[in-house]
């Protein structure tokens, strides 16, 4: 078995961890270094006033390379009023974006990919063709 580590569990590490989701077969174990231990709960994107907006359009903010339209899916399905209002060239509310993280979340852990969350900070990672990471504990 292939192990890959992710390292800090923020916006990008949760796009990473749901790509890898979706694209690797059962011959991998993901592990999942995050100094918080709010876990699959971070303060990525957190609860803001619904008057904050994106600063990038809705139809270019999709967590998936190979579904440019994932996120303006996800308005349509939820929020159909919000997408008719902005169009896909419109800049979306930065809550509704937590919410579509958190579903792309919800659907990652429901998978049946090999994964542990390892609630500690990275200090460093060492080696040429096997890696070792070294956390502060």
């Amino acid at each position: 078995m292939k192990t890959i580590a992710i390292v800090g569990f923020g916006f990008c590490g949760k796009i990473v961890f749901a790509n890898l989701a979706k694209s690797l077969n059962k011959n991998y174990k993901i592990l999942i270094f995050d100094k918080s231990d709010e876990g699959f709960t971070s303060a990525a994107f957190a609860q803001f006033s619904p008057h904050y907006i994106l600063n990038v359009p809705a139809n270019k903010m999709s967590a998936f390379s190979d579904n440019q339209k994932n996120f303006c899916e996800f308005l349509n399905k939820k929020y159909p009023e919000i997408l008719q209002e902005i169009s896909e060239f419109g800049f979306a509310p930065r809550q509704i974006y937590r919410e579509y993280l958190q579903e792309i979340l919800d659907e990652t852990l429901k998978s049946k990919i090999d994964f542990e969350l390892i609630n500690q900070e990275v200090e460093s990672i060492r080696g040429d063709n096997k890696f070792e990471i070294i956390t502060k504990n």
